[in-house]
């Protein structure tokens, strides 16, 4: 069984299934800065939330297809 690393207690947590994979594909990262007006930004900030999504997974989505295209 996989554990997570013991924070402050004494009881390790089990990985879901879900949460294994992940941490076991996990690949190394690295920021990314972008400049854009502050308006944009917030609109595109509202929207992902309305659409119950997060800026970053939209972002690297269209970061994929362009590199497919």
């Amino acid at each position: 069984m996989v554990f997570k690393a013991k924070t402050n207690s004494n009881k390790h947590q089990s990985y879901t299934v879900q949460e294994a994979i992940t941490e076991a594909v996990k690949e190394e990262t690295v920021g990314l800065n972008i400049k854009m007006p502050k308006t944009k930004r917030a609109s595109f900030k509202a929207k992902t939330a309305i659409k119950n999504e997060n800026m970053q997974d939209v972002l690297l989505k269209a970061i994929d297809s362009y590199l497919e295209s």
